[in-house]
């Protein structure tokens, strides 16, 4: 049944082996009469090389006509007692032969000692492992193999079978997924009220818009070159979720001044946009330049891992054409921008600043007027967190050179039986 269950799991779509285990191969046991053996002059290494050497299928020639191919096999392995019992395994030089049966006591048919046993819930089981292709999609195979397996349902149930699905890849994939989705929901969220709270609502909600936006650019991109949308594509998308705003809150930021300072919308979002974007590609540039070189890795590593710079580069690019495009489009066609200019101006008027930005401005102030001041004190800073990081680097880096010695022990008991040794742990 097994094989048979094996058989039809080959035929799904995705699937790129299935592996039959913990299934008892069935074999001739010989005993043999040590007396017997020393009346014939025969050793046991004398006997197992004969059964050896009889027991054999080899390749015998293949046959083609034009349409199909034929292998021919010589199979000679035993299938009755009798053809064991008349094995030759020595031709005497009067012409008699002495076989198999001549020195044994008796040779019946049994199970091969297992190495391995395999069980589910305390009970003996064979198990067929399905491994899928390298593009196979788990969520569309699971479904698959539970229909072949209903399919045998009623043979299985007739043999007093028993089915039980393990390794279960859906639910680790949804839960990773679904822990990545938590993490980017809950990452978005944070960013839009860090910006809601430092530019207001209307800027923050024009700048969060971004985010989707170079996320459903990200995945048609992945969609057109053939990748996968994964768990570490999901991990990209977390990774870059705080990053891919970053353009759009310097234009609106550098827009919104222009409108503080009394410009037109439309010429505050003209000259706000132009004044930045050289400094905001360059920025791009060297963010997507600091992930491209993980496509150099080469191997299965390199091949598993290229999937982050891709997504991450697409995203940020995205992000790019979002905040030099659309985003000024946004600013000067969203509704109450006649209030935003006035509040503005305003503010910009009056003076006045929120009393957290007013002493985040004198902060920062003071550490540029002592930087300035100090100016070499402070280059000697950065220079030693610069050789210290150095230092750390060359020290992990030399004890991973120094690796680790293993003594490995294997010790198993002399006339042990894997069987009861398997039974006696329950």
């Amino acid at each position: 049944m097994a094989e048979d269950i094996k058989l039809k799991l080959r035929q799904i779509q995705g699937v790129k082996e299935v592996e039959l285990n913990g299934e008892y191969a069935r074999e001739f046991h010989v005993d043999l009469n040590p007396s017997l053996l020393d009346k014939f002059g025969v050793t046991f290494d004398d006997v197992a090389t004969a059964l050896m050497e009889s027991n054999i299928s080899v390749p015998a020639g293949d046959y083609t006509n034009g349409t199909r191919e034929s292998v021919f096999v010589v199979d000679e392995r035993y299938r009755s007692r009798r053809q064991v019992a008349d094995t030759i395994i020595r031709k005497d030089s009067d012409g008699s032969f002495v076989k198999v049966s001549d020195v044994m006591r008796d040779v019946y048919m049994s199970y091969r000692d297992p190495y391995v046993i395999t069980s589910i819930n305390g009970k003996d089981c064979v198990t067929l492992k399905v491994v899928k292709t390298w593009d196979g999609n788990v969520l569309d195979i699971l479904p698959a193999v539970e229909k072949v397996v209903e399919r045998f349902k009623p043979v299985l149930d007739r043999e007093h079978v028993e089915v039980v699905l393990t390794e279960d890849q859906r639910v680790n994939v949804n839960d990773s997924i679904s822990t990545l989705e938590r993490n980017l929901l809950v990452g978005i969220c944070l960013v839009s009220v860090l910006i809601l709270f430092f530019m207001g609502f209307r800027n923050a909600v024009l700048t969060v818009i971004g985010i989707p936006f170079s996320f459903l650019v990200t995945m048609v991109f992945m969609w057109l070159t053939e990748n996968s949308l994964n768990e570490i594509t999901l991990f990209s998308f977390v990774l870059v979720s705080g990053i891919v705003v970053d353009d759009a809150i310097v234009v609106i930021e550098n827009i919104y001044r222009h409108v503080q300072e009394g410009y037109p919308i439309k010429e505050a979002v003209v000259n706000g946009t132009s004044e930045v974007a050289g400094p905001v590609i360059a920025a791009t540039s060297t963010t997507v330049a600091a992930f491209l070189p993980m496509l150099i890795m080469s191997g299965s590593t390199g091949e598993f891992f290229a999937q982050i710079p891709i997504a991450i580069s697409a995203a940020i690019v995205a992000s790019l054409f979002e905040c030099l495009i659309i985003l000024p489009l946004h600013f000067m066609d969203w509704p109450r921008r006649q209030t935003v200019q006035r509040k503005a101006r305003k503010t910009n008027h009056d003076g006045k600043e929120d009393r957290l930005m007013a002493l985040l401005f004198r902060g920062t102030n003071r550490l540029v007027e002592f930087t300035l001041r100090y100016r070499f004190t402070s280059l000697g800073v950065v220079l030693l967190a610069l050789l210290l990081s150095v230092g750390i680097l060359l020290v992990s880096e030399l004890f991973a050179c120094l690796g680790y010695y293993g003594i490995h022990l294997r010790y198993r008991p002399l006339h042990c039986n894997i069987s009861n040794t398997f039974y006696r742990s329950y």
